[in-house]
Parts: structure tokens; C-alpha cells; sequence
């Protein structure tokens, strides 16, 4: 699975690091943790040998794939560390809205949850 930190609202280099240096200096020390939902590239849409990223891009869900997200901390406020959330020391979480920050996953699972790939991008993806 590959991850792509992504923002539709700032497309230049360096958006990611302009995202947390903006929301450090507003919203510390409240907001110790930032999440970004994960949206899913999907893979293969039907039997195909070809999987490649571009056209998982035209497949992306509409929806946060899962309820996994990933944490942008301020590394002061953890007290233990984790792929998907954090254990913080002192201040809160606070998901991104997908507009602002999202992470965009490239998935070639058959399933997505539990459902049939194919069947999820489908009926549930952005193109």
C-alpha cells in the first residue's frame, strides 16, 4: 500500500510543512494532534493485468475509506506513539477537514473492508 499526503487546497511544494507551521501558531496549545482521514486509490477494476496509479486515481472513494486515520503530532504531546492514533501527554486531536489535508492510499486489495474492490469503486468513488 502506498501513502500520498495530498491537499486540494494548496497544490505548491511544501504544503505539508506550511499545514503544520500555520496550525502551530493558532491553534497550540489546544491542538496537539492533527488526523488526516484516509481516502482509497483504488485497484484493479475488473480481471486486467494493468494496476497502475494513474488509473487508481479515477477510482478514489468519496468517503474516508476506514476509521484508520494518520496523526501529525507535536512530538512533545505524545506519550505513545502509534501508526494510527497517538496516546497524548497533554492537549487534543483534531481530524482535518478532507478539503484542507487528506491521505490518499493506493489500494490493489480484492477487498476493501470486507467488500469486493471492484463493487466499491463502483458505486462509492469520486469519477
Amino acid at each position: 500500500m502506498d501513502e500520498y499526503p495530498y491537499s486540494e487546497s494548496d497544490l505548491r511544494e511544501g504544503f505539508l510543512m506550511r499545514f503544520i507551521n500555520e496550525n502551530a501558531e493558532t491553534q497550540l496549545p489546544q491542538v496537539t494532534e492533527h488526523l488526516m482521514e484516509n481516502y482509497l486509490y483504488l485497484g484493479q477494476r475488473d480481471n486486467t493485468k494493468s494496476d497502475m496509479l494513474i488509473e487508481q486515481i479515477c477510482r478514489r472513494t468519496t468517503e474516508p475509506g476506514n476509521d484508520l486515520v494518520k496523526p501529525l503530532s507535536l512530538q512533545a504531546a505524545v506519550l505513545t506513539l502509534s501508526v494510527h492514533r497517538n496516546l497524548l501527554r497533554h492537549g487534543k486531536s483534531q481530524i482535518i477537514p478532507e478539503s484542507r489535508l487528506r491521505m490518499n492510499l493506493g489500494c490493489s486489495q480484492p477487498t476493501v473492508g470486507g467488500r469486493d474492490a471492484r463493487e466499491f469503486a463502483a458505486k462509492d468513488t469520486a469519477w
